[in-house]
């Protein structure tokens, strides 16, 4: 399997060698590109003018190009794909959107996470900033 580290390295040379010049507009316009084809697959599937099988075939292949051309975009812009991949992963993963609310933490005390209100429920002398950032104060639970 590869890992998208790997991916990146070997999609430079690759790309230099079949699309000499190639820019990192050229790789963001193939990203959204490849993005229209799978979303027109996906309407085409969703209003059953395409098969199962012509759906998933068409939806792989847009998904790999998107990969590949955003692979590309990253090392023109000297990104570390599989490493900020990582790091917003680890962000995203710790909200919870079936609240409302915008997670944050973890605890200093419990690693725990607690949940930042909306600006309009928000109390500014209850430990956060007008900004909505977690002041020093420990999450709920420890308190």
């Amino acid at each position: 399997m590869i890992t998208l580290r790997r991916l990146q390295e070997e999609v430079g040379p690759w790309s230099a060698s079949n699309f000499p010049g190639l820019t990192a507009s050229d790789n963001l316009i193939g990203v959204a590109e490849e993005l229209g084809e799978l979303a027109h697959a996906h309407l085409k599937h969703h209003q059953g003018r395409m098969t199962d099988e012509e759906y998933s075939e068409q939806a792989q292949d847009a998904i790999g190009d998107i990969l590949v051309f955003l692979a590309g975009y990253c090392n023109s812009a000297d990104f570390d794909l599989e490493a900020l991949t990582e790091k917003v992963w680890s962000e995203v993963k710790r909200r919870d959107y079936t609240s409302g609310k915008k997670v944050v933490g973890p605890c200093s005390r419990c690693e725990g996470t607690e949940r930042v209100p909306k600006v309009q429920d928000r109390d500014l002398r209850s430990g956060y900033s007008a900004s909505g950032r977690r002041l020093t104060k420990p999450c709920p639970a420890c308190q």
